[in-house]
This record gives structure tokens, C-alpha cells and sequence, in this order.
């Protein structure tokens, strides 16, 4: 019986790809984005006595997961604005001059705000979606560009790093 058991376990559960996921911002896909990473819950433990009992309770750290970040390959299509390509939400601009990088900004606009990004993370058969992680009201609150280094074989990645005021897991 228990290796009945183990055929069952090890008929429906694997090892999951690292790689398969897709990433929705405003309900249009980026098929750009090669990676994320997830804000990080943290727990402290409180003990509370009642006379000769206690007991001890996990309570969320709030203010720990203030962030997540998405990785882009950068685009030759249109290099001022490589990220959210139809939408006027957030532009990079970029300037080289003789001695390097002269001009670097980004202009934001609230006004049009990031509603939602979605995180949708793929079985390994990439058919079925098993968990969606949603982030709402997001603001892009720094970046980090790649070096330019002509040894390198690797492509150009940059990274946002966003916050957010709501955030849930679904398992689908």
C-alpha cells in the first residue's frame, strides 16, 4: 500500500520549472520580462501569558515586503521607452555622449497609474496556470541599468522595482 501511495505522489507532483511563467501588466502580456522577485513576508513571534499558560502568535511584519521587482531584456525596437512600450505610464531617457553615459532620467506619471500586474506561474506542461500572484496600484520606485561590457556574451537585463498598495496569491 505505500508504494501505492508513492506511485500516486509522484504521478501528480514534480519539480517545478523555474522559468515558466507569464507577466501581465495592465491585462496586456510582456514577453519580455525574464524574471521576478516576490516581496517577502516576515513573521515575529509575540508571547502572551494568561497566569500559568501561554501562548505564542505569529504576527505579520507589514512593513517588511514594501517591494517587488520584474527583469526586462532590453529592447532594440524602441530604446527610450523600454518599458510599458504602448502605454505613456513610465519613459526612460538615455543620452551617451563622448565620455559615457552624459543623460539618465525617467519620468513617471501618476496620472495614468500601473492598475495591476499579474503574475501568472505555468505547470510544466505550460498549459495550465497554477498560481497568480496579483499586485495592485503599483508605482515604479527605482531601477537598475546593465554595464555595458563588449566581453560579455549575456544579454541586456534591466530591472524595476515597484511598490504596491494591495497583493494577493491565488492557487488556481
Amino acid at each position: 500500500m505505500a508504494l501505492n501511495v508513492l506511485g500516486n505522489f509522484y504521478a501528480k507532483k514534480s519539480i517545478k520549472l523555474s522559468d515558466a511563467f507569464e507577466v501581465y501588466i495592465n491585462n496586456e502580456v510582456h514577453t519580455e520580462c525574464v524574471g521576478f522577485t516576490l516581496p517577502k513576508f516576515e513573521q515575529e513571534e509575540d508571547l502572551i501569558q494568561y497566569g500559568n499558560v501561554s501562548q505564542t502568535f505569529l504576527i505579520p511584519k507589514y512593513d517588511s515586503c514594501k517591494e517587488f521587482s520584474l527583469i526586462f531584456y532590453d529592447s532594440i525596437d524602441n530604446p527610450k521607452s523600454v518599458f510599458f512600450k504602448n502605454n505613456i505610464t513610465y519613459k526612460l531617457y538615455q543620452k551617451f555622449g563622448k565620455d559615457g553615459l552624459s543623460e539618465n532620467y525617467a519620468e513617471y506619471f501618476p496620472k495614468k497609474s500601473i492598475k495591476n500586474i499579474t503574475i501568472k506561474v505555468l505547470n510544466n506542461e505550460l498549459h495550465k496556470v497554477i498560481y497568480q500572484y496579483v499586485f495592485e496600484n503599483c508605482k515604479i520606485v527605482n531601477y537598475s541599468l546593465y554595464n555595458l561590457d563588449y566581453q560579455s556574451d549575456s544579454p541586456c537585463q534591466i530591472t524595476f522595482n515597484f511598490s504596491f498598495e494591495g497583493y494577493k496569491k491565488e492557487i488556481i
